[in-house]
Parts: C-alpha cells; structure tokens; sequence
C-alpha cells in the first residue's frame, strides 16, 4: 500500500525550491480598491481580493476578531485542509511579514497589470497596495495600510503568501490566487483533497519534457468495473479542493486495452476523461495507449494523458499491484551492536584472491544485512546513495562503497536497476560504526535516495525511500 501523504510530499520537495521561482518575481504585488474624497484623502480601503469575494464570486464573507495574527492563524490552518500542498506555502507567511517595507504617500508603488476587470464603486478606483522590489522587498503604501482593517492586513499578507507559493509552479499572475484568498476569508468550505480515499491505493505521475506535470492516486470502483483517479497535481500546478476522474478500465490496466481501437499503429485514444473540481471547474483529458519499439527484442507500452498542452507520459501502469518504488530490510528492522573492529563490503570486494580484506570499520559497530529495493519493472532504477541517521551514528554510503553492496552494481560500479526487474536485493552487509554504545537500544532511520528513469527518455523521478532501524546492546 502506497502512502499518499509520503508521495505527494517527496515528488513535490524534489521537484520545487522556495529559493526559486520561475518566471522571476518582479511584478507581483497586491491591488486594493481604494475611495477618496474630494480632497483625495482615503474614506475607505479594502484588498482587491476580499473586494472580488463579495462582488465577482457573491461570497459571505466571514466577519473574522482579533488581530492580523489571529486571523492568520486561522487562515492557515483552513489553506492546509483545503490544498494538498499548502504545508509548502505556510513559510511564505511568515517571510511576507519579514520582507514587508511600508513606504509614504509620495512614494508611487509601480502598478501591476494583473487585474480582473470589476466594477468599482463611485469615487473609487484599483490603487496598487503592494509590489515586489526583488524576492527580499515587498514595498507597501503606508497611507492605504494604515486603513486596512485586521482582516484586510490578513488578507493582504495571505494574498502575497500565496501568490509566491504558486509562481513556484509556473502562475503567471495573482488571479487564481485573489481567488483563493477570497474563499479563504468567506464561510466557503474547499472539498478535503484526501476525502474518499481508501487506505489501499496507489500512487502514479504524468511528466511532460522531463517535468511532472501530473500527480494521482487510483484504485477501483465500488464494483471494479472501472479505475477512479484522485489527483492532486495537474497541468503542473496543485489542486486545491478534491479532483477526481473515472477511467472506463478495470484494474490492472493491460496492453490488450487498445485491441480494436483502429487508431495509428502503436497508438490507441483510449477515451476521455473529465476531472470533476468544485473550485477551478471541470476540464477534460484524454488517455491513451501507446507502444514505443526499442529495438527488435525490446517494444514498451505506456500509458499517457493528453490535452493541448501535449502528451503527459504515464510512469506507471496502473495494475492492483504496487509499482512504486519501495525499501524493505528483509532480516527485519532489528539488529545488534557488535563490540569489535570489521570490515567494509569495499573492502572484500577489493582484496586480492587469497588476502585479508583491510579492517575498516572502527567497533562497536552494526551491521544490516541486506537491502531488499522493490521497484517500477517498466523504468530503470538508479541508487544514488544510502544515509543511516541516529543520535550516535552518521553512515553514508556512496560512489564504490554503494556499488560494494551487489556483486552487479561493483563490476559495473554503478548501482543500478535495469527495467524489466520487480525487486532486487542485495548481497553485502552495510557495517557503519558508532559514536557510543550506551548499553540501551538505539533508533536509527535508514534512507535511500535514487530516481527512476524512463529507459527510451531522459525521463527522471526522484525518490527517498525509507525504513526503522532499532540496534540492540548484547554482552560482550
């Protein structure tokens, strides 16, 4: 069983940097509608966004108390219940609030052409209330903030919270983002993203040019007549809400589905799909089949979405089996200290025929097994390196001493798993030494990191897989 919550959070930490957003972030910044008298002295000020909430969506809005930090707070904790990935977006608030520089009156705040058109009341207009200098500025005009409102405040920083958030994922302006901060401050109520998920389920992605561009959760019908799929990623951009779509295959999905589609040979439309969301709205998608010929003994079938931003490849083929890649310790999660020097598996694999391998490794120190790597049979499988992590040790193992761990990976010193392979075990101890050896049981987290590839692209994804260790004192 695949833990959604663990997938959806490693492709996403792999693939997206706070540090950096595409497209730059010179430009953004939030507008407010502003009133003036005649002497042009402000009568009223709201954020644009809360202004749309009422006007352009016919919200309630929901009349929130305390301060701008208590409302954040309850802000907040609604984005998370609302969004997949709001957990990424939180640390923008608090670095809104740190970058903000507020500026007077006779300084002109640079407007941003990134407004919806909206009817503004008499005497009012769209003022520009916030800009982006470059990522460490945000200039805001003292004379309109100084009118805002606690929520207003609220809403301002939410809005260029967000809206940072989501030019991590390629937004080009705040508009979807006025629209969430408008239903964020409203009594509206997002559909959970993980509502209706069963806990057997599996995970899959779409990529397009090397990037992800889709990611999904499927599993069977209430009859298992046909696959429903929960996405949480698409067109590269989060989901906010719950997206769901039902494919007309049973699990597991088959080459034989594009038996008699009379399409191109190798290439079969399977149908379309239509992802339902209650925020954003409906919007279809076809699926299709494909098959690629490698070469006279080697011909590969995937899956793929379509639409008109093209072809979003499959890294899955959506079976009622696990694809994904997995970590298990077959000797089990628990093992001993052992109170004397040894060697290293680099170390054995180096020794001439007939020498003591060098003794390596400084005692007291533990030693597991075997690794045993489940893996996609329909992508290559590469280990970049494995950490194991307690209060009292630090292992890393890398480069010839990963290799070490299977007699392929050292003659090819590349440790690496060829498609067509569901699983893969090692042959080689890994034997780290400790700092101290209390005489108590030491917990410790192991982690393998690798991706997978796509054999006939360059086709990457990330991955970190994960397993407990607990080392038990024996006497010596």
């Amino acid at each position: 069983m695949t833990k959604i919550l663990l997938a959806i959070g490693l492709l996403l930490s792999s693939s997206v940097s706070m540090a950096k957003v595409r497209g730059g972030v010179d430009g953004g910044g939030g507008k407010s509608v502003v009133c003036r008298d005649r002497k042009g002295a402000i009568t009223s000020a709201e954020t644009l966004d809360l202004f749309e909430g009422k006007n352009l969506y016919t919200l309630k809005m929901t009349q929130f108390q305390g301060t701008t930090d208590d409302i954040l707070a309850q802000i907040r904790h609604k984005l998370i219940g609302g969004v997949v990935l709001a957990k990424e977006a939180l640390p923008y608030f608090d670095r809104v609030k740190k970058i903000m520089k507020l500026v007077p009156a006779t300084s002109v705040i640079k407007p941003v052409d990134d407004a919806a058109e909206v009817v503004l009341p008499k005497n009012c207009q769209l003022e520009q209330l916030a800009h982006y200098v470059d990522d460490s500025t945000l200039v805001v005009s003292e004379e309109i903030w100084q009118k805002l409102s606690s929520t207003e405040k609220a809403a301002l920083i939410s809005h260029e919270a967000i809206y940072r958030f989501e030019r991590n994922y390629g937004e080009k302006n705040s508009r979807h983002a006025r629209k969430v901060v408008a239903h964020l401050f409203s009594d509206y109520q997002f559909e959970k993203p993980l509502s209706g998920l069963p806990d057997v389920n599996y995970s899959c992605t779409a990529s397009l040019n090397n990037k992800t561009t889709y990611q999904f959760s499927y599993y069977p019908t209430a009859h298992s007549k046909k696959t429903l799929l929960q996405f949480f990623m698409v067109d590269g951009k989060p989901v906010v809400g719950k997206m769901t779509a039902t494919a007309n295959l049973p699990l597991p999905w088959r080459k034989s589905d594009s038996a008699g589609c009379g399409n191109v040979p190798g290439e079969c439309k399977l149908g379309k799909l239509t992802l339902a969301n209650q925020f954003d709205g409906d919007r279809d998608l076809n699926l299709g089949i494909m098959t690629q010929i490698i070469n006279e003994n080697t011909a590969i079938t995937s899956f793929y979405f379509e639409n008109s931003l093209g072809r979003h490849k499959l890294d899955c083929f959506p079976s009622n089996e696990v694809m994904q890649t997995k970590l298990e310790i077959p000797m089990g999660s628990n093992t001993n200290f052992i109170y004397s020097n040894g060697a290293s598996c680099q170390s054995y694999r180096s020794a001439k025929d007939g020498e003591r391998p060098q003794v390596d490794i400084a005692g007291p120190y533990f030693e597991v097994p075997q690794l045993r790597i489940t893996t996609n049979p329909y992508r290559d499988t590469f280990i970049s390196f494995v950490k194991i992590a307690s209060e009292n040790a630090i292992c890393e193992i890398g480069g010839d001493s990963l290799a070490a761990l299977h007699t392929d990976w050292w003659n090819d010193k590349l440790a690496f798993i060829p498609a067509g392979k569901s699983n893969f075990t090692t042959d080689c101890a890994i034997r780290c030494s400790v700092f101290e050896a209390n005489g108590k049981p030491m917990k410790a987290t192991m982690k393998v990191y690798g991706y997978t590839q796509d054999p006939s692209s360059q086709d990457q994804s990330g991955f970190i897989l994960t397993a407990p260790l607990t080392i038990h004192p024996t006497t010596h």
